[in-house]
C-alpha cells in the first residue's frame, strides 16, 4: 500500500505541474519547484481547482485518529504528512506514522489520495454525473453501490 500512495501522490504532483505551469502558467517553474510550494499546497490547489473538500472524511476513522493525534488540518495535510514519512529518511516520523498499528490508517491514505486523483483525472476529463466514491465505498465495506454527484458545476470550466 505504501508503494501505492507514493506512486499516486507523484501522479497527482505531476497533474498539478501541468495544469498550473505548463496549462495557465501561474507558476514558472523556480516557483513550483520552491520548498514553499509543499505536496500538502500543491493538493490544496488541486482540491481548490474543483471545489472538492479539503476536510479528512470521517469515514476513513483511523486516518482521521491520526489527524487528530498529531494536529493534522484537512486531508491534504494528513496526505502529505503520510506520504513525506514514506519518502523522506526521517526516522521520528516513520516510527510514529508507519509502525505496524498504523496499517489501517496507511490503507485508509491510500483510499483517500486515490480519491482525489480519481476526482482530478475525472474533472480533466470533463465528466459531469454521479460517480463511485471509493471513501464511501471504504465505509461501505466494499459494496461499490455508493455513488454521488462530481463536486463541481457543469459550466466549471477545464484546462485549456
Amino acid at each position: 500500500v505504501e508503494g501505492g500512495i507514493i506512486l499516486a501522490c507523484t501522479a497527482l504532483d505531476l497533474i498539478a505541474w501541468t495544469i498550473f505551469v505548463e496549462a495557465r502558467h501561474q507558476f514558472t517553474a523556480k516557483e513550483f519547484n520552491d520548498r514553499s510550494m509543499t505536496f500538502e499546497r500543491k493538493m490544496t490547489l488541486l482540491l481548490s481547482e474543483i471545489h472538492a473538500g479539503m476536510v479528512l472524511p470521517t469515514d476513513l476513522p483511523e486516518l482521521s485518529s491520526l489527524a487528530q493525534r498529531f494536529g493534522w488540518s484537512d486531508g491534504p495535510k494528513a496526505l502529505a504528512t503520510v506520504r513525506n514519512a514514506l519518502v523522506h529518511p526521517n526516522r521520528q516520523e516513520r516510527t510514529e506514522l508507519l509502525n505496524d498499528a498504523q496499517i489501517p490508517a496507511r490503507m485508509q491514505a491510500w483510499t483517500l489520495v486515490m480519491w482525489y486523483l480519481d476526482l482530478i483525472l475525472l474533472w480533466l476529463f470533463g465528466f459531469d454525473g454521479e460517480y463511485s466514491n471509493r471513501v464511501l465505498t471504504w465505509k461501505g465495506g466494499g459494496r461499490g453501490s455508493e455513488v454521488e454527484p462530481v463536486p463541481w458545476m457543469t459550466a466549471q470550466p477545464r484546462i485549456q
